[in-house]
């Protein structure tokens, strides 16, 4: 457990997260106006900044109430 929660801590204030929360990536964005949908993009990202191309998937994680809490993004790797 103390692992986790360490994992955790470290992963909150991890300079690279904090400046891709301070700037919301445009599958954050499309994701947060439509949360009852995923949105699904294939292009360049900030997300994987050093990839040409990704493939995104993003759902709003919502509250019990249905309100957006955040943006869970499944990006994967289109070149080798």
């Amino acid at each position: 457990m103390f692992e986790r929660t360490a994992d955790i801590g470290f992963v909150a204030t991890d300079c690279q997260i904090c400046s891709l929360l301070a700037e919301p990536c445009v599958e954050a964005v499309d994701a947060m106006q439509q949360p009852q949908q995923f949105s699904e993009n294939s292009r360049y990202s900030d997300l994987q900044a050093q990839q040409k191309q990704s493939l995104i998937y993003a759902r709003a994680v919502l509250s019990d109430q249905g309100i957006a809490l955040g943006v869970l993004s499944l990006c994967f790797k289109l070149d080798d």
